[in-house]
């Protein structure tokens, strides 16, 4: 998870800490708290990989206004 900065540029705020649900058979929804700044953050870059590969997946673009976003497509018994 990162911010994507302002709209007045970087430096991007610190990456927030993310809190997993009870993940579904195929699902996590992920939740953050929004930064503490006086920037306008434009939204957030989530990426997430399986803990055996090296390659990350990028979701969509996350707006500004969200805390939270539902991760689909994932294995059961698979750690991430």
């Amino acid at each position: 998870m990162q911010p994507k900065g302002s709209a007045f540029g970087d430096p991007r705020p610190a990456a927030p800490t993310l809190s997993a649900g009870a993940p579904g058979s195929d699902t996590v929804t992920v939740s953050w708290a929004a930064p503490q700044s006086d920037r306008d953050l434009r939204g957030y870059e989530l990426h997430w990989r399986r803990a055996a590969d090296t390659t990350w997946t990028e979701m969509p673009d996350i707006a500004s206004t969200e805390t939270t976003y539902t991760i689909t497509g994932l294995d059961a018994d698979t750690a991430y």
